[in-house]
């Protein structure tokens, strides 16, 4: 695995992976307390921006310590 990824990418998979976890369970729980199918979109709409930008993020600055 190690020929395939950088520890940057690595890293920045990771922590996209573990920011955003869109499961299920978890959309049919928002669904069902929002009770709006715009909210639950807007919050997994959320969930992808934030875990792109941290891991877009992560390997920015990975990529400088390289």
């Amino acid at each position: 695995m190690a020929t395939v990824l950088t520890p940057a990418a690595a890293a920045a998979f990771l922590v996209f992976q573990m920011t955003f976890i869109p499961c299920v369970a978890t959309v049919a729980a928002i669904r069902q307390e929002s009770r709006s199918w715009r909210w639950t979109g807007a919050s997994l709409a959320l969930m992808l921006f934030v875990a792109s930008f941290l891991g877009i993020l992560i390997y920015q600055v990975g990529s400088l310590l390289q």
